[in-house]
């Protein structure tokens, strides 16, 4: 999805496990793995009258957020199978979604840094042989 310019980033934890560009706030540019990490690059879908861009309106709260300094996390979606001792296989990255709580880190004042401030998982979706 990153090399077809179609990876979005949700804002919030949706219920479910499909991306709606209906809430769309950002595009993922770049996304690699390095040494058990997820590194990225991603711009926020937000308006830009002086290039006559209009934004989403996930994107233009996203950046109002970003604005006025709150702070932000990423939160990956993904989907797997689970067996009965709690391994998961079959894992299939879904997107990173822009979130407050509970997040994989977070955006810590303007140097960009990031931390784990804990991770929680707070969705679950289960997929049958139909999809």
């Amino acid at each position: 999805m990153v090399n077809t310019d179609r990876a979005l980033s949700e804002l919030e934890h949706p219920e479910r496990c499909d991306i709606n560009p209906d809430r769309a706030c950002s595009r993922i540019l770049s996304l690699e793995e390095d040494n058990k990490q997820w590194i990225g690059e991603a711009v926020i879908l937000a308006t830009d009258e002086k290039h006559g861009i209009k934004g989403t309106p996930c994107g233009d709260i996203l950046a109002a957020l970003a604005n006025y300094g709150t702070a932000f996390g990423m939160s990956s979606r993904a989907m797997g199978e689970v067996d009965k001792d709690g391994y998961v296989s079959s894992l299939h990255l879904v997107t990173i979604d822009t979130v407050l709580n509970p997040s994989i880190g977070e955006m810590c004042g303007n140097n960009g840094n990031r931390f784990v401030n804990g991770i929680l998982e707070s969705k679950s979706f289960v997929i049958d042989t139909h999809g």
